[in-house]
């Protein structure tokens, strides 16, 4: 009995402990971990109290870092009072704004959110749905500007999902009196954004054409009702919101391309310049692009330095950089779950189970890669919809290998579109189809069959007892001819 609790306290020590304390005694990696914890704390002390108690005791006895710790902690606690989220007092009469995103068509009307002169942070409003307004066009307009509240006889928290996009204030029955086009190269990449979805339109057919519309660019505005249902049941609608996984499909892509040609350095500043030009192509509203293109930039700008990066730290690095832009974007949905999805696969990526057929080896990898973002994400969910999806672990493990064929395919469509090249398109426009055609073969069979839903955090309580308890056995089994260190060797965590 005595062993296996030897065994234990040796496995939390080197597993956990000391793997923490390694990792939260390099400055930056400390810095950004408290502020981001500090500003949690801000918004939600009970949340974050745990994991600051925790983490201020893995420092008890690291003098000079808990001193930096708890200063950072204050910095981020106080940080959001630099911000103000208030609207000026009788801000009425004619008022000159840019339009910020593209505007976003709805059943009856169309949401457009403006930068307004004199007022820090954006305004949203709405404009008859076929209104021809696209992204930095400025206008002048008038209506009287009021600040944004919840909605009556709703449990969804309006405020706070406007806040955590920048907008704090709204415009009821505007009226635009005047409306200028600008051209920069904001603009010229919007217009070949919108170009290239023709394309794909004009190449595709209904539902082929919205979908892949969704894959490339997070167009999801003309994707059916019931295709946006069956995505969500399956847990797999994050294919259609552009995010890290299409930044990075896109750098090893160019990186493989250029490499063949230049030197491993050229290769790497060419696919940043791409993946940079991705993220301001797709718009810099879509954080968790920006996030994992800041992510790619530290990790091969320390490369570049000869210093190595840890992912992890570039992760936190990234993510703090965003927040210290505005610090309200941490109570913004898709920031957190991308940001959690990238660390529980960063967590995991060493844990595997090996077997000797390589094929099944790589099928593991994917469903460990899908259950290590279905984990990591799952309390976000819950806080956030009081439901876990776990159909995803599922549907993940067949749509996602064909992601980067269809970007792929994708991509070439509206290249040889631009080319004239009609029976290349038609041969590409095959291939898509066929792929589509599975992809809602599956999704049809597992949203009808097969939807793994819990509105408990049950499930993933036992499946991580599950893997913890399968990798104490082979940590186990690693050290059984070793003995546990006694309390010279380790600090005991209790």
């Amino acid at each position: 009995m005595d062993t296996d609790k030897n065994m234990i306290a040796k496995y939390l020590y080197y597993k956990i402990y000391r793997k923490l304390e390694r990792f939260i005694t390099i400055r930056i990696n400390l810095i950004c971990t408290t502020f981001i914890l500090g500003l949690l704390a801000h918004f939600n002390l009970n949340l974050s109290a745990i994991l600051i108690f925790f983490l201020l005791i893995i420092l008890w006895t690291h003098t000079p870092y808990i001193f930096l710790g708890i200063i950072f902690l204050v910095i981020g606690w106080f940080y959001t009072s630099f911000f103000n989220i208030n609207l000026p007092e009788d801000y009425l009469g004619d008022h000159k704004a840019t339009v910020v995103s593209q505007p976003e068509p709805r059943e009856f009307n169309k949401e457009v959110i403006l930068k307004v002169e004199g007022i820090e942070n954006y305004i949203l409003t709405k404009v008859e749905k076929y209104y021809p307004l696209r992204i930095h066009d400025q206008i002048t307009f008038t209506g009287e500007i009021t600040p944004v509240e919840n909605q009556t006889n709703s449990e969804f928290d309006y405020k706070t999902y406007n806040l955590s996009r920048q907008v704090i204030g709204e415009v009821k029955k505007i009226k635009i009196i005047n409306k200028t086009k600008t051209e920069n190269i904001l603009t010229l990449l919007n217009f070949a954004k919108t170009k290239f979805e023709e394309d794909i339109n004009g190449s595709l057919s209904e539902p082929g054409s919205s979908l892949m519309n969704g894959i490339l660019f997070g167009d999801d505005s003309t994707i059916s009702p019931e295709l946006k249902e069956n995505l969500k049941n399956t847990g797999i609608y994050h294919i259609i919101s552009v995010s890290g996984f299409n930044v990075s499909i896109i750098f090893s892509a160019i990186f493989f391309i250029t490499s063949k040609l230049l030197n491993r350095r050229k290769s790497i500043l060419i696919a940043l310049i791409f993946v940079f030009v991705f993220m301001f192509f797709i718009g810099l509203e879509n954080l968790p692009v920006m996030r994992a293109t800041l992510m790619l930039f530290f990790i091969f700008a320390g490369l570049y330095l000869g210093r190595k990066v840890n992912s992890i730290s570039a992760l936190l690095l990234s993510t703090t950089c965003i927040l210290i832009i505005y610090p309200y974007y941490i109570l913004n949905l898709s920031l957190l779950l991308s940001t959690f999805a990238t660390l529980g696969i960063l967590i995991t990526g060493k844990f595997a189970i090996q077997v000797p057929n390589l094929l099944i080896n790589n099928l593991f990898s994917d469903l460990k890669t899908s259950l290590a973002a279905i984990i990591s994400t799952s309390f976000i969910t819950f806080a956030a919809f009081k439901e876990i999806n776990l159909t995803g672990i599922i549907t993940n493990f067949f749509i996602l290998p064909f992601i980067p064929l269809v970007m792929l395919a994708g991509g070439l469509i509206i290249v040889f579109k631009e080319l004239s090249l009609g029976s290349i398109v038609y041969l590409l426009q095959i291939l898509v189809d066929l792929i589509f055609k599975f992809f809602y073969l599956i999704t049809d069979i597992i949203s009808i069959n097969l939807q793994l839903t819990s509105d408990s955090l049950l499930e993933i309580f036992i499946l991580l007892i599950m893997i913890i308890t399968y990798d104490f056995f082979k940590f186990k089994k690693n050290h059984s001819n070793q003995h546990a260190p006694d309390s010279s060797e380790y600090r005991p965590i209790s």
